[in-house]
Formats: C-alpha cells, sequence, structure tokens
C-alpha cells in the first residue's frame, strides 16, 4: 500500500491510502485532532482512483462507533485565458492580457464558464473540515450506498503537534446520497455586480 504524505497551506499533513485494500490496525485508532475551524483541501491528483466521477457523486464519511457521512464538496477549476474572462476589455495603455491564462474556479453561471472537463479532473479541489475528522473503523467496512471497493483513507495530522490525527473517508457514492450531507456550514447569496455584459 501507497502513501502519499501532502503539507497544506491550512496546517494539515494528510496520508492518503487505498482503503479497500487496508489491513485493520492492531490497535484502534481514535481521533484526536483539534483542528475545529480548519478546511482540509485536497486536488483530484491527490486521489487518482476517484478521478473521472462526477463531482455529485463523491462523498465523506467518518467513523465513530459507525459511518456518519460529513459535508464534502468539490470546487471546479480549469485553465482559462483573461480575455475570454473579462470578455476582451480594452487594457490600460501599454498593457495587454491577450495570451494570459491561468487556474481559476469556474462556474457556468460567472463569466470564467464550465469547466473544460465537467467530471472530478486532476485540477479540481475536493474540500472538507478537519474538524469532521473521525476514527479507524476496528475491522474492514464500507458505509451502506457508495460504491464498493472506491474508498480513499485520508489520515489528518497537525504539523505543530504530531499526535494529533483524524481521518476521512472518501468514496463514489450510488446516487443516493447528497455530498453535503444535510449540513450547511456557510450560506450565501451570490448578485454579480459587474458593468461587465
Amino acid at each position: 500500500m501507497k502513501s502519499l504524505p501532502i503539507l497544506l497551506a491550512v496546517g494539515v499533513l494528510l496520508t492518503l491510502s487505498a482503503f479497500s485494500h487496508r489491513l485493520a490496525p492492531a490497535a484502534f485508532a481514535m481521533s484526536t485532532l483539534n483542528r475545529p475551524a480548519d478546511p482540509v483541501v485536497l486536488t483530484g491528483s491527490d486521489v487518482p482512483s476517484l478521478v473521472g466521477i462526477a463531482p455529485g457523486d463523491l462523498v465523506a464519511f467518518r467513523y465513530e462507533s459507525d459511518w456518519q457521512q460529513i459535508p464534502v464538496q468539490v470546487d471546479e477549476r480549469d485553465t482559462k485565458y483573461f480575455e475570454d474572462i473579462y470578455q476582451n476589455p480594452k487594457p490600460w495603455p501599454g498593457t495587454s492580457i491577450a495570451g494570459v491564462s491561468e487556474l481559476v474556479y469556474v462556474d457556468s453561471g460567472t463569466f470564467t464558464g464550465p469547466d473544460s472537463d465537467p467530471t472530478l479532473d486532476a485540477n479540481d479541489e475536493i474540500v472538507f473540515m478537519a474538524k469532521d475528522a473521525g476514527d479507524v473503523p476496528p475491522s474492514f467496512s464500507e458505509p451502506g450506498e457508495v460504491i464498493a471497493n472506491t474508498g480513499v483513507e485520508v489520515e489528518i495530522s497537525d504539523p505543530l503537534n504530531g499526535s494529533q490525527t483524524g481521518y476521512v473517508y472518501l468514496f463514489q457514492q450510488d446516487g443516493s446520497l447528497s455530498p453535503g450531507a444535510g449540513q450547511q456550514y456557510v450560506s450565501y447569496t451570490f448578485d454579480l455586480l459587474s458593468a461587465l455584459t
């Protein structure tokens, strides 16, 4: 089994493992992670076994005596040319944005437009909250309503205190679950206030 450690800007260290082939640990590992306000951000390239699924088919779980679904979201990103985003604006004298591109968050309801790859691809972001991490199951099992053997274990540890760890499990679902798990941590009303048309 290969593990991939990743240091994230939010200050958590991740180890990713293929959960479907994981052996149960000799001792039951419980979550000791204490990062109540930090998001955990992965990219699709961090979980190659899940690349290519529909973003709405990705779900996350923790284990605390039983499987509990937790909220997860996929933020689609794509490389876009600025002249496409800003609809060929007239640049300031002596400047040009022609041919300048950047990896940006995309949405068909904004000037960036939709992702050229509507599936979960390598540059899309997967986000969940560190506070939702749980334990390691005492023996191999999978939650209901997920596709068997699609699980990826994410071990999260605090680089400032290596004894604090927690676990989140990502799966492809069978279409009967909502990635938000019935929770809403943030709400806002989007209102594009721009002179661009």
